[in-house]
């Protein structure tokens, strides 16, 4: 996927290739703050950061659904906090 152009997986709906908090919990139907609180506890996948944005890799959520979003493959730093990423 490239980054900035919107997907139309079956069912027609639009997804676009990077989430945003609420976005991505209106998709997981689940609370901003339970987001942030799978974030925190490395369940759910690292986030990239745009300047002062948060945004989600739709493949990467895909992959963490797949794997019964379980956990979050290299989503949390040795010490358990989230690592950031900055693009």
């Amino acid at each position: 996927m490239t980054e900035g152009h919107i997907t139309e997986p079956a069912g027609g709906s639009h997804i676009p290739d990077l989430l945003t908090v609420h976005e991505l919990a209106g998709i997981l139907k689940l609370s901003h703050r339970s987001i942030w609180r799978l974030v925190r506890s490395g369940q759910l996948p690292t986030p990239i950061h745009l300047g002062s944005s948060t945004r989600w890799r739709v493949d990467e959520i895909a992959a963490w659904l797949k794997r019964g979003g379980t956990s979050a493959d290299g989503g949390a730093s040795p010490g358990g906090e989230p690592a950031e990423r900055q693009v």
